[in-house]
């Protein structure tokens, strides 16, 4: 079985899709309970407007 980290060397080659183009509020509900842990990441890498 591959390993987690070659999904990412072949994210774009094999459908798996890093980004996502939803505003901040519907990105992280998507992710339910887990949202509060993946919200520092989304505002640390967020660039600036």
């Amino acid at each position: 079985m591959p390993s987690v980290l070659r999904k990412f060397l072949l994210a774009g080659h094999g459908g798996l899709n890093l980004t996502h183009t939803d505003e901040r509020e519907v990105f992280l509900r998507r992710y339910g309970a887990a949202a509060d842990h993946l919200a520092p990441g989304w505002d640390a890498f967020t660039p600036p407007t």
